[in-house]
């Protein structure tokens, strides 16, 4: 029962935060219409702050001056366990 109850609760968490981030994102993508001098001076910004901080950058172009590493996994790591992750109704997965 206390499961389920946790259960529920990460569920209808993942989903407010999914469209947390969509609408966010579609904000974001209406004020670089809105301001694209300004929008493209932060991104700057926050471009060479990542960079002074060693984090990796992909540019707008999709390229990168870190080297992306590609594993191969094992076919038996596409296996799914039913028992870690929820099975989510259709409608569920849609609110």
């Amino acid at each position: 029962m206390i499961n389920e109850k946790r259960l529920k609760v990460a569920v209808d968490q993942a989903i407010r935060q999914r469209n947390y981030r969509r609408a966010r994102e579609r904000a974001l993508t209406r004020l670089a219409q809105a301001f694209p001098d300004i929008y493209k001076a932060y991104l700057k910004e926050e471009k060479q702050n990542d960079k002074s901080q060693g984090k990796t950058w992909i540019d707008l172009d999709g390229n990168t001056n870190a080297s992306l590493d590609v594993h191969s996994r094992s076919p038996e790591s596409f296996t799914r366990d039913t028992n870690k992750a929820p099975s989510l109704s259709q409608d569920e997965g849609n609110q």
